[in-house]
């Protein structure tokens, strides 16, 4: 047979492995080629192993049985043993009834039979006590209280009882006079404290107006009881002696500083009870004008008469409204007329209301030389005819696009405009009242079709005429910027705002301004 390599040889079963079967060894210390049995090279080798070097997880249990004693405290390693690796019962036992003997000296066990833990010192089970606990309490009888104690599994249960006295009246308390132990005696006056001014105390009834029968305090004085009112006679001890009835010449008679007792005069009565009336009697009623006495007293009633009132001036009425009646006709001269009391002389539409202006009031407005009459409704414009009241005046702006008012000045306030509202149908009494286009457009509904450039106007010539455009970019008497109305003077604008107003210039143009020069008034 040939020799072969080691990876040529065929492999051999683990389970026919012999304790005596050779295996080649390299023996370095004779640089040769030796053999050794499976035995031997198994227990040499483990011998060699390193210390920690076999992981537990490689080690099993399979039959191997551990001799007593092999392991001892230099192989077990302090606090190794976990509480999960100790046996039920392996320190403390617990069970019904002590065992004969402990396993070792030192272990515990609880005997469920009375709930006690108990130590095995080897020879006897002992029951351990805690340092300055009571094992054992007892009861004492003493003079005064008997102390008694009872015992339940661990439970003591201690009892303080007095003891019987003597005899009766007896309580608990020390020597009268001097300090001591407490016994049960008697009281003694000496027990008490004196009462004073200040505390409560025993006091000694010896006569001043009392008197002790047996254990009943009571008043040594005795007097016949009476009724009503009484004058009195009292001893030095403040003791009422006797008594009679009051009489008038008891009481003291009333003065203008005193207050005493009175009888009735003119014009009062007394009845048998003593009550006070007043004998002047007159018709109950309720009257303007009466009679009376000297006493004050009322005697008779009867109505005024023009006589009954005197004169006196206007200054005296303060409240009140006049009849209308009472005025003549004609009879209000125009000095008794009050500043704006037929007209108000403003720029601002006034705010007039039932309570603020009657049908009938004027409002001038000089800035426009305007005359208005308020009709119960409306600012209604008076004069010339309708060219004034129809005249040209600036209303607020528009938005082209969607048709909306966008600002409004007080003509376009009293014409009935609002921010974001739409442009009215045309009417009379809208005739002469234009709006400047802001954004451009032709969504104006009264003007259908109809395209706004910036700065044209949307002039309402009446009911029938209806809304007109006035394009101020495209020709006119003043250039680009300016409209010919009609028969109207031309109109120029320069970027209009909210509240301006129209002004003739020296060119003989309408322009815008804000604040109106006072030398143009007329």
């Amino acid at each position: 047979m040939s020799d072969l390599k080691i990876t040529e040889l065929q492999p051999l079963p683990a389970d026919q492995l012999q304790a005596t079967d050779p295996i080649a060894v390299a023996d370095l210390s004779a640089s040769e080629t030796a053999k050794i049995t499976t035995k031997d090279f198994i227990q040499r080798g483990l011998a060699l192993i390193d210390s920690n070097s076999i992981p537990l997880d490689k080690l099993v249990g399979g039959g191997v049985t551990v001799p007593p004693n092999s392991i001892t405290t230099l192989e077990l390693a302090g606090q190794a043993v976990a509480a999960e690796n100790l046996q039920n019962n392996s320190s403390t036992t617990v069970t019904v009834g002590l065992p004969a003997s402990g396993a070792f000296i030192g272990q515990w066990t609880l005997d469920r039979t009375n709930n006690k833990v108990y130590v095995w010192d080897g020879s006897s089970w002992l029951t351990p006590a805690a340092a300055g606990s009571l094992n054992s309490v007892s009861g004492v009888a003493g003079p005064v209280f008997t102390t008694t104690v009872t015992t339940t599994g661990d439970t003591a249960t201690i009892a303080t009882v007095p003891n019987v006295t003597t005899s009766g009246g007896q309580v608990l308390a020390g020597p009268a006079i001097t300090g001591g132990p407490a016994a049960y005696r008697p009281l003694a006056s000496t027990d008490l404290p004196t009462a004073s001014t200040g505390a409560k105390g025993a006091v000694r009834v010896s006569g001043g107006g009392l008197s002790i029968t047996g254990d009943l305090l009571s008043i040594n004085n005795t007097v016949s009881a009476a009724t009503g009112a009484q004058i009195v006679t009292y001893n030095d001890k403040g003791l009422v002696t006797g008594g009679r009835a009051l009489t008038g010449a008891d009481l003291p008679a009333a003065t203008a500083s005193d207050i005493g007792a009175v009888r009735p005069g003119s014009g009062l009565s007394v009845d048998v009870f003593g009550t006070l009336n007043h004998s002047n009697t007159v018709a109950a009623t309720t009257a303007t004008k009466v009679t009376f006495d000297t006493s004050g007293h009322i005697t008779g009633f009867s109505s005024l008469t023009d006589a009954d009132i005197p004169n006196h001036s206007a200054s005296k009425l303060v409240t009140g409204t006049l009849d209308p009646l009472v005025y003549g006709t004609r009879t209000i001269p125009q000095l008794a007329l009050a500043d704006y009391s037929v007209a108000y002389i403003q720029e601002v539409a006034p705010a007039a209301t039932s309570s603020a202006a009657h049908i009938g009031m004027l409002w001038f407005q000089e800035s426009t030389g305007s005359l208005r009459m308020w009709n119960g409704n409306s600012w209604f414009s008076i004069g010339l005819g309708r060219l004034s009241q129809d005249n040209l005046r600036w209303g607020g702006l528009f938005d082209a696009t969607t048709g909306r008012v966008t600002g409004i000045t007080d003509f376009g306030t009293q014409a009935g405009l609002t921010v974001g509202g739409t442009i009215p149908a045309a009417a009379d009494s809208l005739g002469g009242l234009y709006l400047v286009c802001e954004v451009a457009g032709s969504s104006i509904s009264v003007t259908p079709s109809v395209s706004y450039d910036p700065g044209d106007w949307l002039l309402c010539i009446n009911q029938t005429s209806g809304w007109k455009r006035i394009d101020t970019l495209s020709s006119g008497g003043g250039g680009s910027t300016v409209s010919n109305l009609d028969d109207l003077l031309d109109v120029k604008l320069t970027a209009p705002t909210i509240g301006d107003f129209l002004q003739l210039n020296s060119s003989g143009q309408w322009v815008n301004v804000s604040v109106l020069d006072e030398g143009t008034w007329t």
